[in-house]
Formats: structure tokens, C-alpha cells, sequence
């Protein structure tokens, strides 16, 4: 269960991180 939620957690993050790069 927290593997799953850890990584998850990070998939999250890393797709927030693509989206602020594709902002304007």
C-alpha cells in the first residue's frame, strides 16, 4: 500500500513539473 501511494506521489509531482514547463 504505501509503495503504491509513493508512487503515485511522484508520478503527481512529475507530471505538475511537465505542466508548469508548458505554461506560458
Amino acid at each position: 500500500m504505501k509503495e503504491i501511494s509513493k508512487s503515485y506521489h511522484t508520478f503527481n509531482i512529475h507530471v505538475i513539473n511537465m505542466r508548469r514547463c508548458n505554461l506560458p
